[in-house]
């Protein structure tokens, strides 16, 4: 018993080190299954000791992180106080893109618990009058004629997402009146919001297509996206608050790489 107790406590210590992204090429997501199997083996308190300190620990600090995120100046908020985080992802952003009027909208959702999963999550969107839905899984129309998707569970430091192809008018505008989501944990009820879907001006398609170094579906940036509801102004705020400036040459880290490693130059 000694000796199953002090290898899972060495397995944790090393999974939970300050050894990060910006030093190392394995993310520290990776290591959470293994901490999770690890805390089953740990007396109830030790299990209870360990889950405060890798939930509550301050914000910068390494037992803090969530998946690929450092946080400075507490910035970022800690998984305890924002366990669920909801993003969109369109595959079109102005009219040019649709493809026959549609275009699909993907809701993802993130769980930032390192430990805990997230049990019968369900996102809800209301689309825009002269918006309809085209295809999607099923779902269930509330009173107020919102559309309720079943997602169902998500795992620690792991995501979900609902796809949905809308039809829309070719003309800049709102797709929906934005996303909610929610999941329980600890016995009640956890909740997220996002921005409303929109098409925006042909004349920025130039700016909307993805990147090499950001790709729209890389969960760790979308996670991102997610604690700012997708708001410009907080988007802004965050980068300028929890990243540090950094000079040189072109794009060497790309956004997920300035993420973790809190520091980029203007272009990252």
């Amino acid at each position: 018993m000694f000796r199953k107790v002090s290898i899972t406590l060495l397995v944790i210590s090393l999974s939970v080190s300050s050894v990060w992204p910006a030093q190392a090429a394995v993310r520290p997501s990776i290591n959470r299954p293994l901490v999770a199997r690890g805390l089953e083996r740990l007396p109830a308190a030790a299990q209870t000791i360990f889950r405060e300190t890798l939930l509550n620990a301050p914000a910068g600090s390494s037992a803090s992180r969530p998946a690929a995120i450092g946080a400075a100046s507490g910035a970022v908020p800690t998984p305890l106080s924002k366990p669920l985080v909801l993003a969109r992802v369109q595959s079109a952003y102005t009219p040019s893109g649709l493809v026959s009027g549609t275009l699909t909208i993907t809701d993802p959702v993130v769980n930032r618990l390192p430990l805990d999963e997230l049990s019968g999550a369900e996102i809800t969107v209301k689309l825009a009058p002269g918006v309809s839905l085209v295809s999607g899984p099923a779902y269930l129309t509330l009173s107020d004629g919102s559309l309720s998707f079943a997602v169902g569970e998500v795992g620690p430091a792991d995501g979900a997402s609902v796809a949905i192809v809308v039809s829309a008018p070719p003309s800049p505008s709102n797709l929906d009146l934005g996303a909610r989501a929610s999941a329980s944990f600890a016995n009640q009820r956890v909740s997220a919001q996002t921005a409303p879907a929109r098409l925006v001006s042909d004349a920025y398609v130039s700016f909307l297509g993805q990147q090499p170094e950001f790709m729209f579906n890389d969960v760790d940036l979308l996670e991102v996206a997610g604690l700012v509801e997708q708001d410009a102004v907080r988007a802004f705020a965050l980068v300028r608050d929890a990243t540090r400036w950094e000079a040189y040459r072109g794009s060497l880290r790309g956004a997920r790489g300035t993420w973790w490693s809190e520091a980029g130059n203007a272009l990252d």
